[in-house]
């Protein structure tokens, strides 16, 4: 399979808008979580999940592109921007242009893959940290509900919707 430089700037650009579209939704989310809008944040978590379902077809095309250059293990390998940007700068038809290009949208692609992990590290300790506390709250109700049950079964004269004597 020839590699076609345009193919190869096009498949990067999508990667990039790909990225660029989930950091919206992982924003959203982050903010949802935030705001404790669980409602809310349901259906940006399953548009996320379903677009990243969708990210399979940009690592295929990868892959094809990095058998071509025989990298090993397609785009899961640590280095396949780097072996890539090699392999491509070996090949005769590499222009000036060219390079600045697919140089330029690999470290967009770098960096913002970098800042979504992150992003949603701390979106995942943020969230981590609501069900702590909704737990939390959940053992506080059923600790005063049983408390209350304790009470009336030992013959106090206290219970909601009951007269006060």
């Amino acid at each position: 399979m020839q590699v076609d430089e345009i193919a190869v700037l096009d498949l990067a650009s999508s990667e990039l808008e790909f990225f660029r579209s989930l950091r919206e939704l992982i924003l959203q989310s982050v903010d949802y979580i935030k705001s404790e809008n669980m409602e809310e944040l349901v259906p940006v978590l399953q548009e996320k999940q379903a677009m990243i379902s969708r990210y399979d077809v940009i690592l295929e095309e990868w892959n094809k592109i990095g058998l071509c250059f025989n990298i090993k293990n397609g785009r899961n390998n640590p280095d396949f921007w780097n072996l890539l940007f090699q392999a491509l700068s070996a090949g005769s038809s590499l222009n000036g242009v060219f390079s600045v290009k697919i140089k330029s949208l690999i470290e967009q692609i770098k960096t913002l893959a970098e800042e979504l992990l992150k992003t949603e590290d701390d979106a995942q300790e943020d969230l981590n940290e609501y069900v702590k506390r909704l737990r939390a709250r959940i053992s506080q109700v059923s600790k005063g509900r049983n408390a209350c049950k304790g009470y009336a079964s030992a013959g106090g004269s206290y219970l909601p919707g009951r007269p006060i004597n």
